[in-house]
């Protein structure tokens, strides 16, 4: 009596476990969407601006670049700063878990790559005080939501090194840490 009942518990676990593993899978709404623009809408704060293009290769793995600008100095000096910034992106989850998106959306994992030149300049003197090089190598979690199936805005946390060389060679080349947080606000299609 108690073999019988051991046997057909199994039995219908069995059945039930095969019926679980035989479901498919949710399908997505959409499908992914591979490409997206994005731009910071922060980098006005600091007189700049930045706007990338990212496109998903395969089913985890993304690329961007973009070109930005910032200005500073104020009054007697000007200066400007043009960046190029580069990134490789892997997608951990590739699902937004809120809206259910699929595709360049959720938490990843990126590398990236920033290379700058800076300028300063006297307006009272009208002459070039130098220019510096910039190159940043950075490592950066974040998060992608998306929101009505293709606005979507991206948080980040980042760390990595800056690198900074005199283009006249006059000081010397200096290495420090960088930290930063990131806001992107964009458009998949």
């Amino acid at each position: 009596m108690k073999f019988g009942l051991i046997s057909a518990a199994f039995a219908t676990l069995s059945f039930l476990a095969h019926e679980a593993g035989a479901a498919e899978p949710e399908k997505p709404k959409h499908p992914p969407k591979p490409n997206a623009i994005s731009f910071e809408p922060l980098a006005i704060l600091s007189r700049g601006f930045l706007v990338q293009y990212e496109r998903l290769f395969g089913d985890r793995w993304s690329a961007l670049l973009g070109p930005g600008v910032r200005f500073g100095a104020r009054e007697d000096f000007e200066s400007r700063t043009l960046v190029l910034h580069g990134e490789a992106r892997y997608w951990l989850v590739r699902r937004e878990l809120i809206s259910k998106e699929v595709g360049m959306v959720g938490p990843f994992a990126g590398l990236g790559l920033n290379f700058g030149r800076t300028t300063v300049e006297s307006r009272l003197q009208n002459r070039s005080l130098g220019s510096l090089l910039t190159f940043e190598e950075t490592a950066r979690a974040g998060y992608r939501f998306v929101a009505f199936g293709f606005q979507e805005i991206t948080p980040s946390f980042g760390v990595g090194l800056s690198h900074e060389f005199d283009e006249r060679g006059r000081l010397a080349p200096t290495t420090g840490i960088v930290v930063g947080l990131n806001l992107t606000v964009g458009w998949l299609f």
